[in-house]
């Protein structure tokens, strides 16, 4: 069938198709594009790319998981 992987740092999550993974990457778009923390990442610029472009794709999957794990550390330090 048609999987792809999501690469992390250092894990691999198989998603079983490119629907999952579609359903993902609109999620971590999304997510970026909500944050207010000064991100220079601008939602525009996100929709800019390919659907079908696997590099970009992981780009953006790594942005959305370096948000999350920033918004962890300042939650869990407590300054920002």
């Amino acid at each position: 069938g048609n999987t792809i992987c999501v690469t992390t740092a250092s894990t691999a999550f198989p998603t079983g198709s490119v629907n999952v993974a579609t359903i993902s990457q609109d999620i971590a778009s999304a997510y970026i594009a909500s944050q207010s923390n000064g991100s220079q990442i601008k939602f525009k610029d996100i929709n800019q790319i390919d659907d079908d472009d696997m590099e970009e794709m992981d780009i953006k999957w790594n942005m959305a998981l370096l948000s999350m794990r920033e918004d962890k550390f300042w939650k869990r330090t407590g300054k920002k």
